[in-house]
């Protein structure tokens, strides 16, 4: 709950294998995905596996739960939240959500992420300039929240 990604990985691969506690399927999904947003590529093995025994109806539920989850620790500005939920907007939902990933992608640059800038302006070439506006009140938005 403290966005470590190793614990994550771990607890995800103890909900996978059953092993000290019975299978749960969909927390092994949140914990595996939590951690490959942040940058675990050793999750993507197990979020496949676990594409495989999840109802898209349980597999979206557990996105919400997880942008729910990236959206409260990144308005307590935990920055690797704050990446997580760019990453998923941009990732995680089919079609990506455009005006959200450049909305998170612009906050993380705010908050000092160098890395973030090349993905924020990958997405502002993608935004007309309706859109932009949106996001960009949005990210204002937030930032403000963030830093209150």
């Amino acid at each position: 709950m403290q966005n470590n990604i190793d614990a994550q990985l771990l607890y995800s691969k103890i909900l996978f294998t059953g092993d000290i506690t019975p299978q749960d399927f969909e927390n092994s999904y949140l914990w595996a995905s939590s951690a490959l947003l942040g940058g675990m590529k050793s999750s993507q093995n197990i979020v496949e596996k676990l594409n495989n025994y999840l109802t898209e109806k349980q597999t979206d539920d557990v996105k919400n739960r997880l942008k729910l989850f990236f959206e409260k620790r990144a308005l307590i500005k935990d920055k690797r939240a704050i990446i997580q939920i760019a990453k998923f907007y941009e990732s995680y939902l089919d079609p990506p959500d455009i005006i959200n990933a450049y909305t998170w992608y612009n906050i993380a640059v705010a908050v000092g992420i160098k890395t973030a800038k090349i993905k924020r302006n990958e997405f502002l070439n993608k935004l007309d300039q309706e859109d932009l506006l949106k996001a960009q009140t949005l990210s204002i938005k937030l930032f403000k929240q963030i830093n209150s």
